[in-house]
């Protein structure tokens, strides 16, 4: 399964959406507070997929993927965008013409599939990093 970066700006809703992503096998740090605070774990140690939750505070979720995009590092990473009103997900789709909008009834299907065409490397290092950090 794949190492994802999940940003979403509601504590609950977040840490139900990590937990789901977890018990499909997949390696979730996560972030719901500041873009500040996510930008800095986010750079930390990279994923292989960032998903963007659109339901709160959109803006600042565009935010930290259009930062992601323009540094070199992480300038190929997926981005998945997750929920959100329609008028938010058009504005993301005209952004980030190359990222992937699903549900989040759909998320952990969605997240596997780009997780298995990324290359995965996880090592008992790495995923204890992902494992106890936010």
């Amino acid at each position: 399964m794949a190492r994802l970066f999940y940003i979403h700006w509601h504590k609950d809703e977040c840490l139900a959406e990590v937990d789901a992503l977890r018990e499909a096998g997949h390696v979730v740090r996560y972030h719901y507070e500041s873009g500040e605070e996510a930008w800095k774990l986010l750079k930390q140690s990279p994923p292989e997929i960032l998903v963007v939750s659109l339901e709160r505070l959109p803006s600042h979720g565009r935010r930290v993927a259009a930062v992601a995009k323009e540094t070199k590092k992480l300038r190929e990473l997926p981005v998945v965008f997750v929920g959100g009103a329609p008028a938010k997900v058009e504005a993301a789709k005209k952004e980030f013409p190359n990222a992937t909008f699903c549900s989040f009834e759909d998320l952990t299907k969605t997240v596997a599939a780009i997780g298995h065409a990324a290359p995965t490397e996880i090592t008992p290092e790495n995923r204890q990093a992902f494992t106890d950090m936010r």
